[in-house]
């Protein structure tokens, strides 16, 4: 079953035989790479169960399941990851599962029901991504009441995939939602790196940076699914089980760097007490490693952040391409990560036209990967996203490339990407020739960040998953056939 739901639509008829061939042939091949790292085939590799000896088995580690078994999935592969797992364990009765997913997401398929049996009470929570809402605030309410309650004879699996931070959120006191909204809106518009803006979110939390798991007496696994390039587990889903090593400085730090500071909102200026009372020691830090002596807590990253690049390697190079990935991820500003990848890109393929050319060797595919989260600093309300924006900026560097056919994607592995219903953009020679014919203010458009709107009007352009159930951070992809 295709993931990407519009092919036809991205392989129009009026295009060229050749490039019609070359779009329908590198589409097919991502399409599959969606099914590749959707988190059931990745938990059936890692995760195994014997119910004889009611042990489960996972990446070399072995847990006992004659106790009280809690499941806990939050984030964006919430309700796959969860559907998954409690499958794997059936018949293993489950005492309590709670899944806390985008809004977006429904409750479980009824053809899925069954899987749930074995389970005495089920949780969901509709959570809000990418900023929180009342059922995040809930969900981490009833989760942080549900772990005061157990004991050491309970066992604890936390699923964890990125937007956990969104989905799952109790702020302290006096910040309310409507604060944390603001706060966040203002975070994810400054262009602050994800580590930055998880250093904020853990320091006004009280289920983030291991507070979670300092509030329980049970054995806690959790499972992460990493959208983190270091695949820091302090940073994914801002660490809720895991020991965080910044500070109420360091947020401070990153308050005054992004210019925070001169904001009069309330909501800003609440943010700005709290740290200031936490650097003075009024409000305790975030987990440290000396807190969890004594705790039964293990963090297991099942699916890393390469997961989506190893795959695409697979993939395209089984269908006779040439796979190169760039090892630095791309986190900076989207102008300057585009100049940089184009660069890097265009350095690589001619590195290889040459070595081509001296073996007298007519054909070369060349796929050229990059993962990452570029940052867009937006200013005003548009509709749009970083990937889409991403690959519209490499159009410019571009043009060079004469005779050859090219092309560049740029897609969210979770399926949204920014404020829009897409998941990203594929865009390639045939995509310049129509720009120059309908769009003629291109630019002033970009830099107002309306790549939903440009792409819509160039057609034939955005790529559209719905939710994919997995989260891999952004996949960015240079192809070029000769």
């Amino acid at each position: 079953m295709a993931i990407i739901k519009n092919i036809n639509e991205l392989i129009p008829d009026e295009m060229p035989t050749p490039y019609r061939h070359y779009r329908k042939h590198i589409i097919t091949l991502l399409d599959k790479l969606f099914e590749h790292i959707h988190p059931q085939a990745l938990l059936k590799q890692k995760i195994h169960v014997n119910p004889n000896t009611k042990k489960i088995f996972i990446e070399n580690q072995r847990f006992d399941l004659s106790t009280n078994i809690h499941v806990i999935s939050i984030g964006k592969a919430a309700e796959t990851m969860a559907h998954t797992f409690v499958t794997i364990l059936k018949p293993i009765p489950i005492e309590t599962l709670v899944v806390i997913a985008p809004h977006k997401d429904h409750h479980p398929k009824k053809n899925s029901m069954e899987s749930y049996k074995h389970i005495k009470r089920i949780q969901w929570y509709h959570a809000g991504h990418p900023l929180p809402n009342h059922q995040s605030m809930e969900a981490a309410n009833f989760v942080l009441n549900l772990m005061k309650s157990l004991n050491e004879h309970d066992l604890v699996f936390i699923l964890l995939s990125g937007g956990a931070s969104a989905l799952f959120e109790a702020p302290i006191e006096p910040l309310t939602l409507i604060d944390l909204q603001y706060i966040t809106q203002k975070l994810l518009n400054s262009g602050a790196t994800i580590h930055e803006i998880n250093a904020i979110r853990k320091h006004i939390s009280k289920v983030k940076g291991g507070k979670l798991a300092l509030a329980t007496n049970a054995q806690i696994v959790t499972l992460i699914m990493s959208d983190v390039f270091d695949n820091n587990i302090s940073s994914i889903g801002s660490g809720p089980t895991a020991p965080d090593p910044s500070t109420f400085h360091d947020a401070y730090q990153i308050f005054t760097q992004y210019n925070f500071i001169d904001d009069q909102h309330p909501a800003i200026q609440k943010l700005l007490n709290v740290i200031k009372k936490g650097m003075k020691g009024d409000i305790p830090e975030t987990a440290k490693q000396q807190d969890f002596k004594g705790k039964k807590i293990a963090n297991i990253i099942i699916a890393k952040f390469s997961t989506a690049l190893t795959q695409a390697q697979h993939i395209f190079t089984e269908n006779g391409w040439l796979t190169i990935t760039l090892p630095k991820p791309l986190t900076g500003n989207v102008k300057e990560e585009v100049k940089n990848f184009i660069h890097s890109c265009l350095d690589t393929l001619n590195t290889h036209l040459k070595k081509q050319n001296k073996q007298k060797e007519h054909t070369l595919k060349i796929a050229i990967f990059a993962m990452g989260e570029v940052t867009v600093h937006v200013n005003t309300p548009t509709k749009g996203g970083r990937a889409q924006e991403f690959t519209l900026r490499c159009l410019p560097h571009l043009l060079n490339i004469k005779n050859n056919y090219w092309a560049v994607s740029a897609i969210g592995t979770d399926g949204i990407d920014g404020n829009s219903i897409y998941a990203g953009a594929f865009v390639d020679c045939w995509s310049t020739k129509q720009l120059t014919k309908k769009i003629k203010n291109f630019q002033i458009l970009l830099d107002e960040h309306r790549s939903t709107e440009i792409l819509e009007t160039l057609g034939n352009s955005l790529i559209m998953t719905g939710a994919t159930g997995s989260n891999f951070a952004d996949l960015y992809t240079f192809f070029f056939i000769r």
